[in-house]
Formats: C-alpha cells, structure tokens, sequence
C-alpha cells in the first residue's frame, strides 16, 4: 500500500471521527438545553416535568440528581406551605388561613353555619404566675379539648335537630393569644351551634395539670349564624366577636348568641373607652386622699392616693367603674404615669409647706412589667423636685408572685431610687392554681 493510500485512509478516519464528534457535540449540548430547561422549570414551581431518557450514563446520573434534587425541593416547599397555613404552637389554623378557608366555604354553602368565638378567662393570671412555658403548654391542651369538643361526629352533637341539620366540616383555628375560633359549615343550625359551645366550656372548665401545678380556666363564647347575622366572614367575626364581649361581662364561662341589640351596647362601650381615652388630654382625672392617722401621737402619718374620673356629664365615676374598662383599651400606663407625676406633684406641695406627708399609690401589673416604669418613677419626681422618700408604692401579693424575678428587680431598683414599697392584699392566696 502506497503511502498516499495510507493517507487518504487516514484523512477518511479523521472525517468519520470529526462527523462523530460534531454528532456527540450536538447531543451533549441538547442533553444539556434539557437539563437547563429542566432547572429553569423548577425554579419557577415545576417539579413534576420529566426528561427523556439520556443518551450518556453520565447525563443521566446528573438527571436522576437533579429529579430527586426537585422532589426534595417541593417536599419542603409544601412544607413550609403548610408551616404558613398553622399556629406553630397548636399546629391549628392561624388566623389569615382560617379566613380563607371560611370564605370559601360561605360561597359555596347554601345551608347554614355557625361562626363560634372563644375566649379563655383566667388564662392571663396562669400564665403570669406559671410562666410561658407552663401557658403554652395550656393553649396546646386547650386546642386537644377544643378539637374533641368540636366533633361533629358525635351522638349528642349529630343528634341534634333533623338527620340533615348537622355541620359537614369543623374548621378550627387559633386567633393568637388565648382567642380561639370554630367555624361549623354546612348544615350548622343554632341548637347545634349552642350543643357545640356547652360541651367546650365542659370540657374548658375541667382541671387542666400541668407538671406539678393543676389550673383552672374558663371561657367565654360568642356564636354567630351565617346568613342570619351576616353573610361575609368579617361580619360573622364582628358578630361573634360582639357576642363573646357580651358573654364575659355577663359572668364570663358561658355563651352567648349574637343579636342586634348587641350592637347598642358595643357602641356605647366603644364611645366609654373613647371618652376614656380624652379623660387624659382633658384632665378630667383627680386624685383624691385617704388618711392614715398616728393613734399614739393623734397625728396624720400619710395618705393613700384614690383615683376617680370627674365625667363632664354623669359626674364623679369611682374607679371600679372605669378601670376594667381602662385595662381593656389600654391604657393602664398611661393613667398609671399621670398617677404618679399628680402624686409627685403633690409631695413637692406639701413639703414646700412644710407639711411633708408620704402618700402612697397603687401600681397595677401593667406597669410594673413595663421597661420605662423605673424610667416614670424617676423622671415624675426629678420634674417636681419631690423627696423620693415620701413616695410609697403599692403593689398587691398577687402582681409580685406572677413573676418574682421581675417584681424583684422593680423592687430593688425602686428602692434604690429612695422610694418604699408596701405589698397590698398580702396573704390572700389570690391566684386559681394549687400544687397537686
């Protein structure tokens, strides 16, 4: 063989191994177009497309990654979805996907409903005196009771009224804090509505023990029917929502089924709490004084400061009136800080006169719990050059027990001010919890 044929030979491989190549080259890069698009799909929330099968045992290793790379990917998606849609302490609904689901279940319902709010009483002074832990633990056995209680598959629920007048779903969620909501859709008639809410306060009022305490609770439930006190989902909160109020301030653990004439008493208390909150901007607040005389020396000793509210129209309004309504709005601090500077001014009164006298005032749990009330007891008697050893406060057992580190740290630090501290109400045994 000639040395041109070897050649010409040689050129031939080259040619069929450069078309192999060209070939190769053009199936590695569609392979990875593929695998690319594949990627791009996911990133946008495709995770079920399939490849076909590659042409390299490499490419497709790298695809089988990148399937089970997808699969895992959605796994935590729906995850964290389903994360967002719960409380994370009962793992019930939260609030903004029980709304949701309550939405769609009114369009599509032609039957009744029933909206069921709940509200625990008592709840607030287990946690103070237990801790946090010890009160999310309660709120995780509150939601086991409420999703027994809420069964509509039980005889004395199902029973209820005609064979076709019973709930189809139970939807249960908890609004935050200590508020839980039951929604009961289908065929969800007042008696059923009102069977439903007797068994959670049973089941509500029964001993909760929690590690080496048993507590105590109540509730207080308002009921809403759709169609007859609203049609949209906000208007059978506002309902219920009104209708549990009314509840609570009716003696609390029991229920109460909405009706219009809540809606008068809804508004006059709102138009008290505003009246309430211009009690302050107005100066309408006055402190009164209740001696303490020395029986040894006939001589006045101190005073006790009294609050009372001078309403431009009904009058003089003791506190027992006003301060649960002001505990409800909020505005316990506040009142609490006037409290304390009209006090301060009045010691700088009386010392200027030469009629130094202590007077002592009472300090309500809000205060005390907040990290500015050292910062008002200072700043109070710094403004009107009061002895800060003619200051008394008052806080009662109860409010130091709920968390005896922080009211011992107020304590100290007030002391440190030169201000005295008295315990009120010491001994009564205020708390609902009594070690098993």
């Amino acid at each position: 063989m000639s040395d041109l044929t070897i050649l010409l030979l040689l050129l031939a491989v080259l040619g069929l191994l450069a078309v192999q190549l060209a070939r190769r080259q053009r199936a590695l890069r569609g392979e990875i177009a593929l695998l690319l698009g594949r990627i791009d799909r996911i990133s946008e929330g495709n995770f079920d497309a399939d490849l076909p099968p590659a042409h390299s045992p490499e490419f497709g290793q790298l695809s089988d990654a990148i399937s089970q790379m997808a699969q895992r990917l959605k796994q935590t998606i729906d995850g964290l979805h389903e994360v967002a849609q719960r409380d994370t302490l009962t793992l019930l609904h939260n609030r903004s996907s029980f709304e949701r689901s309550v939405e769609r279940q009114l369009k599509k319902d032609d039957g009744n409903a029933a909206f069921l709010f709940i509200d625990l009483d008592g709840f607030k002074s287990v946690n103070d005196a237990l801790g946090h832990n010890l009160g999310d633990r309660l709120l995780q056995v509150v939601s086991d009771r409420l999703k027994l209680a809420s069964r509509i598959d039980e005889p004395n629920v199902a029973e209820t009224g005609s064979p076709g007048d019973r709930p189809e779903m139970v939807t249960l969620a908890r609004f935050g804090g200590d508020e839980f909501v039951v929604f009961l859709s289908g065929s969800a008639s007042e008696p059923i509505a009102e069977k439903v809410a007797a068994r959670i306060l049973r089941v509500i009022s029964e001993p909760f023990e929690l590690g080496p305490h048993v507590a105590k609770i109540g509730a207080s439930i308002g009921i809403a029917l759709a169609g007859k006190h609203g049609k949209s989902y906000s208007e059978l909160l506002r309902a219920a929502d009104a209708a549990m109020y009314h509840a609570k301030r009716s003696g609390r653990s029991r229920y109460e089924v909405y009706s219009s004439a809540l809606d008068e008493e809804v508004l006059r208390i709102a138009e008290q709490e505003q009246e309430l909150r211009e009690a302050l901007t107005r100066g309408e607040f006055e402190l009164y004084f209740q001696p303490l005389f020395d029986c040894r020396t006939l001589s006045l000793s101190s005073a006790e400061a009294l609050l009372r509210w001078r309403h431009p129209k009904r009058g003089l309004i003791l506190p027992g009136e006003f301060i649960p309504m002001a505990e409800r709005a909020n505005l316990m601090n506040a009142i609490g800080e006037w409290v304390i500077g009209e006090a301060a001014r009045r010691i700088a009164e009386f010392a200027e006169a030469g009629r130094p006298l202590r007077i002592a005032v009472n300090v309500s749990p809000n205060q005390l719990q907040t990290v500015e009330f050292i910062a008002v007891v200072k700043a109070s008697l710094q403004r009107f050059n009061a002895p800060p050893h003619l200051l008394e406060l008052e806080i009662t057992e109860d409010v130091a027990m709920r968390d005896v580190a922080l009211a011992a740290d107020r304590l100290a630090r007030i002391a440190r001010l030169g201000v005295s501290v008295a315990i009120d109400d010491f001994g009564t045994g205020y708390f609902p919890i009594w070690p098993v």
